[in-house]
């Protein structure tokens, strides 16, 4: 996910609270991490230039499409 120069609040909150629904629901950590970073990069978009996130009037967020997540090898 790119950083961004300014970016609204509540991106942390967000991605923390899609993590956790999706663990809950039985997602794998990877599939929750996909599926939670790629709805805050579309929150992001649809939010730029505003001081919050848009969720209510852009809800694309929450049918986003998961960012592909590696898994680092474990040594």
């Amino acid at each position: 996910m790119p950083k961004r120069k300014d970016a609204p609040h509540g991106p942390g909150d967000l991605m923390a609270a899609i993590l956790l629904g999706n663990l809950l629901s039985g997602a794998s950590a990877e599939e929750a991490l996909a599926k939670a970073t790629g709805s805050v990069e579309v929150a992001l978009e649809t939010s730029e230039s505003a001081d919050e996130l848009r969720l209510v009037s852009m809800p694309d967020w929450v049918d986003a499409e998961p960012w592909p997540v590696e898994k680092p090898p474990l040594k």
